[in-house]
């Protein structure tokens, strides 16, 4: 897709409510933390695509319904890294 790429996550915290899904059960299935989905909820981290890929898959979504490309010259420099 985007290698090397970063992407927010506008649209997570409306599909985990629409589930009826808490950042730890997200968290457990996608093989991060509760505090970077936090994070990503209130738009204050990006992830790269892999990490994007396995919380679409454990929330049975599309990648493009969750996330957006981020370009660096948008991002904060504490959104640089993630896990």
């Amino acid at each position: 897709m985007h290698g090397g790429s970063r992407f927010a996550a506008p649209n997570l915290e409306a599909v985990l409510l629409a589930q009826g899904r808490k950042q730890r059960w997200l968290a457990d299935r996608a093989g991060t933390t509760e505090s970077l989905l936090s994070k990503l909820v209130v738009g204050k981290h990006t992830v790269d695509e892999a990490l994007g890929e396995r919380i679409a898959d454990a929330l049975g979504v599309p990648f493009s319904l969750l996330f957006e490309l981020r370009d660096r010259s948008e991002m904060d420099p504490s959104t640089e890294r993630s896990a």
